[in-house]
């Protein structure tokens, strides 16, 4: 049998070999019935074989490891790569909303200035009109005001020549009334 602790590399399951037989003649000599150390051997051998990690083992388990690493590492490559589309998309889309918003409020800016030069043209249109209805009424007052100074200036001629005929009336009327009376 070969010494203790020695692995065979396979790609099949590790076996581990184990002298038995040395390691019971071992124990007897030192004092252990056949019965106990079979049982200490026995015992022994199983733990070694399901236990025990070999070279192999651990070479197999870090290959699987540095495996896992490398897939590890190239699926957070790919997020991260998958992360800077995505943030760079989200500020493209940023970029055209701001440029769409800055695009209505130059548009509504626009359309606010048209109202507002609409609006003052049509202040001025109607303080146009309310300055020519103003002259115009101004016009009609004064032309209004010239006919009642001529009305006046008629009625008071008509009342002097009334006035002129009654006058004349009673001075006819007192002579006649003086004639006679003087016969």
């Amino acid at each position: 049998m070969k010494a203790a602790n020695e692995a065979i590399s396979t790609d099949k399951p590790v076996t581990v070999t184990f002298d038995t037989l040395t390691a019971a003649k071992k124990l007897r000599e030192t004092g252990f019935d056949d019965r106990q150390a079979e049982a200490i051997v026995t015992t022994v051998n199983r733990a070694m074989s399901e236990t025990l990690v070999t070279k192999t083992d651990l070479k197999s388990a870090t290959m699987d490891l540095d495996s896992q690493i490398i897939a590890t590492r190239a699926d957070i490559g790919q997020f991260k790569s998958d992360l800077e589309t995505q943030i760079t998309a989200t500020r493209t889309e940023v970029g055209q909303f701001k440029s769409d918003l800055e695009a209505q409020i130059t548009a509504t800016n626009a359309r606010i200035d048209q109202v507002k030069t609409d609006l003052e043209a049509q202040i001025a249109a109607t303080n146009a009109k309310i300055d020519q209805v103003k002259t115009d009424l101004e016009a009609q007052i004064a032309a209004t005001n010239a006919k009642i100074d001529q009305v006046k200036t008629d009625l008071e001629a008509q009342i002097a020549a009334t006035n002129a005929k009654i006058d004349q009336v009673k001075t006819d009327l007192e002579a006649q009334i003086a004639a006679t009376n003087a016969k």
